[in-house]
């Protein structure tokens, strides 16, 4: 299974439409898409989408 980390721009959430459609897109395929919520303080998104990519095995 590929796996895709899309990160939504400032003031977005992981359900926006992009996510939604990239989603929708690859459905069915060997590609699975990640798009959790972000901070948009860097200082608080960079550690956890660390910890995110990790415990998804996301390379």
């Amino acid at each position: 299974m590929i796996k895709l980390l899309y990160i939504h721009g400032y003031n977005s959430t992981g359900n926006s439409n992009t996510a939604t459609q990239l989603k929708a897109s690859f459905e069915g395929s060997n590609l699975e898409v990640h798009s959790p919520d972000v901070d948009p303080n860097p200082d608080i998104s960079i550690p956890v989408l660390t910890n995110y990519i990790k415990e998804h095995g996301i390379r």
